[in-house]
């Protein structure tokens, strides 16, 4: 796993144009000698310039999915998807679900990235409005900033105990996620304009047919984008009558994992083969020069399901035994952690293949709306024609549904929730869902899915801790003056 050390963010912000005044510095009698120069950033003389509109929505859309890549890696750890093998102590601490407040690498990578992101989106978002007038409420721009805006407070509700926002006082996680609908509402509100405005404006010297069209598919994107996410925040809130109108509108929607087509609606984190590489190709790729190979499934409850549709659930098998500290242990070759459906890398194979260093990470899609139309609407006809189907693709069973089980229409709801739940977790793989679902779980369906009791392969019988989301770090706690006691 990847240490704070090691993110490239600041390079990364820089790279993607992220919103950002240059620092100049001056020593008296060297004037220049020490002039800093960020060429990736807009001055402040310029922040107010319209010209730069585009540039501050890619620095949003960057800033997002840098930080999406390394919540996925993190939360993936901490929700027990994966064991790290890391030798860096805090990569060990969150394994250990003992994360504790001072830990830096949680607090740069998971806290400051999510804050950094929902900030930027806000920021920008209220930058736009203004910079665009009377077009705002149909510039495509702007519904992509909201909509990004509106995943990073998701992702904040979901992951963390409560945390501040903007030097507030603390806030509970059902705050943070009531925050994140009314974004999504201005998104969808904005991407149908710019689709009505696209669909209707005629060919002219600004606007060419293929422009146009570019406007209309990625207005129907960030719609769905941003309907899925509205879906998943109250669904989060037990909000279940809410969930099922946004899932219900996503199209097109999933019918089969035949092709990209049948799959229906996917929106993706993307990244670069060069610089900027998916962090979870960097700890799981045996391939030569791939990093530091630190997460494995040893110990996970997905160490051993062999799964056709998803093969990286045939797991990952240790030399010896692991105290969580060292010896680090050895991951075999044909055993190692390939791609999901969750990964563009994915090819719905038994032999599958390993997750790329440009591998795009998906956010939101139509079969996330299928998984929350069914717990959220129960044994319909057609949820549980989707949970058999999807049943039918793995070993049809595990702790909470027995295998060979057949769902109809009469089975209880209980019985169904559970299936559910079971499809979910590995259709859902390791893509930043695993912490909100464990959570919702235990508070609404008194369902602890948290490990406990010794690490596996500890040689020191080593004890989980008692960590169920991110903790407010001391960054944020001994400097925030409505934290302070």
């Amino acid at each position: 796993m990847t240490t704070v050390n090691k993110r490239t963010s600041r390079l990364v912000r820089a790279a993607l144009a992220t919103v950002a005044v240059a620092a100049v510095g001056a020593v008296a009698g060297c004037s220049n000698l020490l002039d800093v120069q960020n060429p990736g950033a807009i001055d402040a003389v310029n922040i107010n310039d319209p010209y730069y509109i585009t540039q501050m929505t890619n620095g949003v859309v960057g800033e997002f999915q840098l930080t999406h890549g390394q919540v996925v890696m993190y939360s993936s750890v901490l929700g027990d998807e994966m064991a790290n093998a890391h030798v860096y102590s805090e990569n060990q601490w969150i394994d250990q679900r003992n994360v504790g407040v001072g830990n830096g690498t949680f607090a740069g990578a998971v806290y400051g990235g999510l804050h950094r992101a929902r900030f930027l989106a806000d920021s920008v978002a209220g930058r736009l409005k203004t910079l665009l007038a009377d077009s705002a409420g149909r510039d495509l721009r702007l519904a992509r900033v909201l909509a990004y805006g509106g995943y990073a407070y998701v992702f904040l509700g979901e992951q963390f105990c409560g945390t501040p926002i903007n030097v507030s006082a603390m806030k509970t996680d059902d705050e943070v996620l009531a925050m994140a609908p009314p974004r999504f509402d201005q998104a969808i509100t904005v991407a149908l304009a710019a689709k009505a405005w696209a669909s209707s404006h005629a060919v002219d010297a600004t606007y060419t047919q293929a422009a146009l069209t570019a406007i209309v598919n990625g207005s129907d994107s960030i719609a769905n984008f941003a309907r899925v996410g509205a879906a998943r925040a109250y669904l989060d809130l037990n909000n279940k009558a809410q969930a099922i109108v946004y899932a219900s509108a996503v199209t097109p929607v999933w019918t089969s994992d035949a092709s990209t087509t049948t799959r229906g609606f996917q929106f993706w984190g993307q990244w670069l083969d060069g610089t900027f590489q998916n962090p979870m190709w960097a700890a799981t790729a045996t391939t030569a020069g791939s990093g530091s190979r630190s997460l494995s499934l040893y110990g996970t409850p997905y160490a051993y399901i062999v799964d056709p549709r998803v093969p990286t659930y045939r797991g990952a098998v240790m030399d010896g035994s692991w105290d969580g500290l060292d010896p680090v242990p050895t991951l075999h070759t044909t055993m190692e952690i390939l791609s999901t459906s969750s990964y563009s890398t994915w090819t719905n194979s038994t032999t599958g293949v390993e997750i790329a260093k440009s591998a795009s990470i998906r956010i939101a899609s139509a079969i996330e709306a299928k998984y929350i139309l069914a717990e959220a609407q129960g044994p319909t006809q057609t949820n549980v024609d989707f949970i058999n189907s999807r049943r039918a693709l793995t070993q049809k069973g595990g702790p909470l549904i027995a295998p060979g089980t057949t769902l109809t229409t009469g089975t209880d709801a209980t019985t169904f929730r559970n299936a559910v739940i079971e499809q979910r977790t590995l259709d859902l793989f390791a893509d930043g869902h695993r912490i909100g679902d464990l959570r919702r779980y235990k508070k609404y369906y008194s369902l602890n899915f948290w490990p406990t009791g010794t690490i596996p392969g500890s040689a020191t019988s080593q004890q989980y801790g008692t960590d169920e989301c991110w903790p407010i770090p001391t960054t944020e706690t001994n400097t925030n003056p409505n934290l302070l006691k």
